[in-house]
């Protein structure tokens, strides 16, 4: 079986289905494979004229408009391509205020974090493991675990 990638940025085509407008940078509310999180996109590659099947750049993406973009989201998923499997490639847009579903993500492939490992100072580290030793009902994650 493959392995599961871990990304918190995703390529992925995107449905509106919204009055207002998508745009860069506006946090949302995502649902994927059952997680909830913050995301927003942070790029259009382009929109996708449905009727002509081509493609143009945009800033935003209006009411009906299918658009390729990268999103980020605010922690780092389990995710697949949307081919590969609809639970983890798939997900939902939902308005922070109304708590409306507003637009679908469709992944089309996960990107690389930029910090493929965790980095920690050597004050984190020491830190870490005071608290777990002295507050264990904290219930800290060893962070030194995390590193590569």
């Amino acid at each position: 079986s493959e392995s599961v990638t871990l990304a918190n940025q995703v390529l992925a085509d995107i449905v509106w289905m919204a009055e207002s407008p998508l745009t860069v940078g506006r946090e949302y509310d995502i649902k994927i494979a059952g997680n909830k999180t913050q995301g927003q996109v942070i790029g259009f590659e382009h929109q996708i004229d449905i009727n002509k099947l081509t493609q143009f750049s945009t800033e935003q993406l209006s009411l009906n408009g299918i658009a390729l973009a990268k999103v980020k989201f605010n922690k780092t998923l389990a995710i697949d391509s949307y081919q590969a499997c609809k639970d983890t490639g798939g997900f939902i847009i939902i308005d922070r205020l109304t708590n409306v579903t507003v637009g679908a993500g469709m992944v089309r492939q996960p990107l690389e974090n930029n910090q493929t490992q965790a980095n920690f100072s050597q004050f984190e580290l020491e830190l870490n493991a005071l608290i777990r030793k002295h507050f264990p009902h904290w219930n800290s994650s060893d962070i030194s675990k995390l590193l590569g």
